[in-house]
């Protein structure tokens, strides 16, 4: 690092507001952006206000009634291509088992921060919002643009991040970091998600006179053994690893004593680098056709999300920088590794043909369960990495 941007980088990382990190969390935690609905208006209007006093300039981008995202962004010089700092701002469901502190609550104890979306990423974003909040407190010259891309409904289909890339709001990116929980690893692959819905229609008739009818749930059983038998064409990826598959919800019938005239079911495919989606699609229709042979039960297959695996070289430049700015405040470089989640990142990296790493303060094992929480100094240490970066990609 030059004496110029290692003095830049002793200014910022002095100016990063520990306590504007927890109270962003707090604040963003005890507001309920559940998705479905999403409702990110709610969080965003009253966020975009919080950022104006801090000196930004925030865009409240409303779609779909009350779905938003929220973009931020702090000029550069046009030198370089922009920096994009990527989290979502919906959560999961609060789930139907007791929680030891109110899901909006964002109590904090023992140094941690509970709540739903503390680990998912809400506390992901205030610490961007801190590092990007430290670069212009500063007024460090960037080259390139510093972009905060907060989204919605990155828990469902990603449509923000898919919206934003409609509506060409973003233009000349060079790098993306995602502040999905990580534990402050650095992931630079991410698995695809391939879920896929099966429907087969029968015939009701009186369980007392089941030969008039047509068992739809019959022939399901028997796609759902063909399914699990089924060994599908993959490498193992050097991170990754090997796909997986979980049959996630099955439903069919009405009543004991009545012939089901309906089954659906639903499977969850999570893919590797050299998998294509099409391609597993066409043998499950296969399977699904084979296992409902009776002209008289009828199959369909839907596609209900469809996001393809994500890579990033690990020897990349971007990978390269990112590990520098991450091993001066960690001490050493973190472990790369991969993510067998999907983020936004599925659909910002084919998109915008731009390198991608995720790493964020939050547990991904703490991710949708009950007591979620985030560590307050992972939120510090985190903030403290994405200045950094941002410093070495933009200046």
């Amino acid at each position: 690092m030059g004496r110029g941007i290692a003095k830049a980088a002793e200014k910022v990382l002095h100016a990063i507001d520990e306590r504007l990190i927890v109270e962003l969390t707090q604040e963003m935690v005890r507001t309920e952006t559940v998705d479905p609905p999403g409702d990110e208006l709610t969080l965003a209007e009253p966020l975009a206000t919080r950022l104006t006093t801090l000196g930004f300039d925030p865009q409240v981008l409303p779609f779909q009634g009350r779905r938003a995202n929220l973009l931020c962004r702090i000029p550069g010089s046009g030198e370089k291509p922009a920096l994009i700092m990527s989290g979502h701002l919906d959560t999961v469901p609060f789930g139907h088992e007791p929680w030891e502190h109110h899901p909006l609550s964002a109590v904090i104890a023992d140094g941690k921060i509970y709540g739903r979306g503390a680990s998912d990423m809400k506390g992901g974003n205030a610490a961007m919002i801190a590092a990007a909040h430290a670069v212009l407190r500063t007024g460090v010259p960037l080259q390139g643009d510093l972009i905060l891309a907060l989204t919605a409904g990155e828990e469902v289909d990603s449509v923000g991040a898919a919206t934003l890339i409609r509506n060409g709001e973003l233009k000349r990116i060079g790098a993306l970091i995602v502040a999905e929980p990580s534990n402050l690893q650095t992931y630079t692959a991410e698995k695809g998600a391939l879920w896929l819905e099966a429907l087969t229609k029968g015939k009701a008739a009186h369980g007392s006179s089941s030969h008039l009818g047509k068992n739809a749930i019959t022939p399901m059983a028997d796609f759902i053994l063909k399914v699990l038998r089924l060994k599908l064409p993959h490498h193992s990826h050097p991170i990754l690893g090997g796909p997986s598959l979980n049959v996630a919800t099955i439903e069919g019938g009405f009543k004991t004593n009545v012939v089901p005239d309906h089954c659906r079911l639903t499977l969850d495919f999570r893919t590797v680098p050299g998998q294509e989606h099409d391609e597993i699609v066409k043998m499950i229709e296969g399977l699904l056709k084979e296992a409902a042979t009776d002209g008289e039960v009828s199959a369909e297959l839907f596609t209900i999300n469809n996001r393809r695996p994500v890579e990033t070289s690990p020897d990349h430049l971007f990978v390269t920088l990112f590990q520098e700015a991450a091993g001066e405040v960690i001490s050493q470089p973190p472990p790369i590794g991969g993510a067998a989640y999907y983020t936004d990142g599925a659909v910002y990296v084919p998109a915008l043909k731009v390198p991608m790493v995720i790493f964020g303060p939050g547990d991904a094992a703490l991710a949708h369960q009950v007591n979620e929480w985030v560590d307050i100094e992972k939120l510090k240490i985190a903030s403290k990495v994405y200045a950094l970066a941002a410093l070495r990609f933009l200046t």
